[in-house]
């Protein structure tokens, strides 16, 4: 993951290369090994170099073709190789020096604004054409690689992270208090946002152009538009899953660096390594995991069944070893001050510091899997809406020939059609309760909305969304500081274009099929990973480790949320309230775990907030 930049001036002022400089020096982590800059008048780019493929130990950006009209700088890692330069017609005989950034340069040359649908893989890059006088911006369809800019008339400015666009020194550090809000409503921001006024993401499946009389954006990737495969059985798809799931984790293992499989003692992650032990790889790996010893949430068990079925050793690391009172929250913001935490990321920052000690620099997660094959079991009241009572009496029927019992089976369906959608409607219920009881003028926030991009029944029915706003922001959160402020870069298997694509246009009932989570995977995946691991019937949670954290790095004194109280986003009382709660012990989870996003919220508004502000404003 390395890191990029550049600056268009359309006043035609020149741009320094002390200014390109100030910004590559943000990201020196992102980016250890090699650095560039290219300069000509009024435009420049920087590149940071961390390498982890072989032929990245070739490259030099940024990347002049050899007419000299074109310059790229490219944040990018591509699977397809092969097929690439197969496409594009050029001779083999140097595979290995081949670059990445030679086959974007390439591409692009042969099929233009059209070149990002032909690759698979992560990148962010930018390709400057110098007669045309125009910038071609492009992302990956998940948005693994991040990109975000600010833009007017007059200039414009981008990088991979936000602190190279506040180091060029051409605006100020000011919240977008509309951000925050939409944070606090829905734990995600739109697409196209950041919680900076004036600093924009490019979405993921996305790619624009800017001139100095146009500014053009358009997405690439349509995942709502995949038809569904009616014909394939699924025998059929569990082999072809197989296949590609195979091809997938290969690719995430390609490195001139230390890698290292992220386990959790989950299917998704046993998937991985199991699959990466059974290919027999040449590419040396290791893998770790984060014991929770005494913990609800502990899995050690599933992790010793991998050692047990592959004969290995997995590094582990104990949370009980941790020292949190040295990650202080406000420490940790002034060096990480782009978005605020939630969840357990003190834990990934912990293990990914030793990891980069240890010399890795690759780390393959199985996350993302829930988010691919999350299929469940509303499909089948979408046939009851739909008034598709043949496949729905089909897949009824199928459910009651695996179950163990009549009764079973008469719990399930009732549960399915009636209890969970009377628990769905209390949670919602509650939901609107605590909105009150947390922030303050709940009228105040009803104008905050999310934009909704897509609106396809098929892709919001799965949990297939990739376009979505929750999973722009999810998958922003996860690359851009738990793994990228180390020094790693970090691979998902489970977002492989094709294997994606293929996994959409399977019939929706594959996914759960017979009432089994995951059905595709499990089947492609039976005889390869532990039975016990395969099977198992319960999904641990993460809130006991999180308490473990919030123990130790919290005391009477620390817990604030003034920034919030003045800009009337939390009630003082409420904030009263959670705190006295938290100390008495008897904290409800739900309230634990809101009362960690918000303290996080807080610390993180403390780091940002401008000086000679007003405080409403911030």
């Amino acid at each position: 993951m390395s890191g990029i930049c550049g600056i268009i001036r359309f006043d035609d002022k020149p741009v320094n290369k002390e200014t390109i400089q100030r910004m590559l020096d943000t990201m020196k982590i992102q980016g250890s090994d090699t650095e560039g800059i290219w300069i000509d008048g009024s435009i420049g780019l920087g590149h940071k170099m961390l390498c982890t493929t072989p032929e990245s130990l070739y490259e030099k950006q940024p990347l002049i073709s050899e007419d000299e009209n074109l310059v790229l700088a490219a944040d990018i890692r591509l699977d397809n190789r092969s097929e690439l330069i197969e496409k594009l017609g050029r001779k083999a005989t140097n595979f290995d020096k081949i670059t990445d950034a030679d086959l974007i340069l390439w591409s692009y040359q042969k099929w233009g604004k059209h070149c990002p649908s032909y690759l698979n893989g992560d990148f962010a890059f930018a390709i400057w054409n110098n007669k045309e006088k125009k910038l071609f911006v492009s992302r990956d369809r998940f948005g693994v690689r991040q990109l975000y800019y600010y833009y007017n008339k007059e200039i414009l400015i981008f990088a991979t992270s936000i602190e190279p666009i506040f180091a060029s020194g051409f605006l100020n550090r000011v919240l977008d208090i509309q951000s925050v809000k939409k944070y606090i409503k829905f734990m995600a921001l739109d697409r196209s946002e950041s919680f900076f006024e004036e600093i924009k993401r490019l979405p993921s499946s996305n790619w624009m152009t800017i001139s100095k009389n146009q500014f053009k954006m358009e997405r690439y990737w349509y995942p709502e538009k995949i038809q569904t495969n009616s014909t394939i059985s699924l025998e059929e798809a569990a082999k072809e899953f197989s296949t590609l799931f195979h091809n997938a984790v290969k690719s995430s293992l390609r490195s001139s660096h230390p890698l290292s499989v992220e386990l959790s003692g989950g299917l998704d992650s046993s998937s991985i390594y199991s699959v990466a032990i059974s290919m027999g790889m040449t590419q040396r790996f290791t893998a770790h995991t984060m014991q929770h010893k005494g913990l609800a949430s502990d899995e050690t068990y599933y992790i010793q069944q991998l050692e047990k079925k592959f004969k290995s050793d997995i590094l582990k690391f104990d949370i009980n070893e941790i020292d949190f009172t040295k990650y202080n929250l406000s420490n940790f913001y002034a060096k990480f001050p782009n978005i605020p935490q939630r969840g357990n990321f003190i834990e990934f920052v912990m293990k990914n510091r030793i990891l980069s000690k240890r010399g890795t620099r690759v780390v393959i997660t199985g996350m993302g899997a829930d988010e691919v094959l999350g299929g469940d079991d509303s499909f089948m009241l979408q046939h009851l809406k739909d008034l598709k009572f043949v496949q729905l009496f089909k897949t009824i029927r199928c459910i009651g020939r695996r179950a163990q019992s009549k009764s079973i089976f008469i719990k399930f369906i009732f549960s399915l059609f009636f209890v969970d959608r009377l628990k769905e409607s209390i949670h919602n219920t509650i939901n609107h309760v605590q909105s009150k009881l947390f922030f303050k003028n709940t009228l105040y926030m009803k104008e905050i909305e999310l934009d909704k991009e897509v609106d396809n029944k098929y892709i919001k029915l799965f949990g297939l969304d990739f376009l979505s706003p929750h999973f722009s922001y999810w998958i922003d959160f996860n690359a851009l500081q738990n793994y990228s402020n180390d020094g790693i870069e970090v691979r998902y298997p489970f977002f492989d274009t094709k294997l994606v694509e293929f996994i959409i246009s399977l019939p929706p009932e594959y996914l759960h099929h017979c009432g089994i989570y995951k059905n595709i995977l499990k089947l492609a995946m039976d005889g390869i990973v532990p039975d016990s691991v395969l099977y198992r019937n319960n999904k641990t949670s993460l809130v006991p480790g999180i308490e473990l954290q919030m123990k130790q790095i919290f005391t009477d004194s620390n817990i604030s949320h003034q920034n919030l109280i003045n800009l009337e986003l939390l009630k003082e009382e409420t904030s009263a309230h959670l705190t006295r709660e938290y100390f008495s012990g008897n904290m409800l989870t739900e309230n634990l775990l809101n009362l960690w996003t918000l303290c996080n919220l807080e610390n993180w508004l403390e780091i940002n907030r401008n000086e000679g502000k007003d405080e409403k404003k911030l």
